[in-house]
């Protein structure tokens, strides 16, 4: 066990044998059944016939966001500050994205979306 930390490109079929998950890592298992479970450190795992992947890490500081597209097509948007992990069993992208500053209580953001004309067949 070393001192760095694994991200998702770490994948490996283990027949049998154990992992260490450190604090601060997480990773998805798939059993030979292909059920997964994701296991957050600090915990040891004992594996037999199974793949495991290590996850990438996401962190937002105060001024940021993450953009989370989830398999299933919803979009979240999760305020900062937070962290969370990218399991491709559920996500399909995580993006960081900056916040836009606000210098005043008084300030505040208005987004609007132009309608589209309803378009006439000849």
């Amino acid at each position: 066990m070393g001192v760095t930390f694994r991200s998702g490109d770490y994948i490996r079929f283990v027949k049998f044998g154990g992992r260490t998950i450190k604090e601060g890592e997480a990773a998805v298992i798939w059993n030979r059944d292909g059920v997964h479970s994701q296991v957050v450190g600090p915990k040891r795992v004992w594996l037999t016939f199974s793949t495991i992947r290590f996850l990438s890490r996401y962190k937002a500081e105060a001024n940021q966001f993450i953009v989370v597209r989830h398999r299933n097509g919803n979009v979240e948007h999760l305020q900062g500050p937070i962290s969370t992990y990218l399991n491709p069993a559920l996500h399909d992208s995580m993006k960081v994205k900056d916040g836009i500053p606000l210098h005043t209580k008084n300030d505040c953001i208005v987004i609007t979306k132009k309608a589209q004309s309803a378009r006439t067949l000849s």
